[in-house]
């Protein structure tokens, strides 16, 4: 198999393995343990109103661009609400690691 990278080779890249056949078992879903995040969504959702969390470290114009681009989202939405944090990006970065950690990363 030729690999390309960089405007390296232009060679056509070719496989020499068959292709696997198609499974005719029906889909295994894993099974999964909930989250307090997660738990809280379906009540949520069965509502009709969801809230998502987006966490960023947009700061100053692009915060602002952010926040009007939500309100614009959430008015077009009125069931979404999007919750935003923002944070240095050494604070997001213990944040973000934490919370996959304990199984409950932000929607975005």
């Amino acid at each position: 198999m030729g690999l390309a990278a960089c405007g390296g080779s232009t060679a056509i890249p070719t496989s020499t393995t068959a292709p696997a056949a198609k499974s005719t078992a029906a889909p295994v879903q894993a099974a999964t343990q909930p989250t307090a995040q997660s738990a809280a969504k379906p009540a949520a959702a069965s509502s009709g109103a969801v809230t998502l969390a987006f966490w960023t470290n947009w700061s100053g114009n692009q915060k602002e661009t952010w926040n009007k681009l939500m309100d614009e989202f959430h008015t077009a939405r009125p069931t979404i609400t999007i919750q935003s944090s923002f944070d240095s990006l050494a604070d997001l970065q213990t944040k973000v690691t934490t919370s996959l950690a304990g199984g409950a990363p932000p929607d975005m």
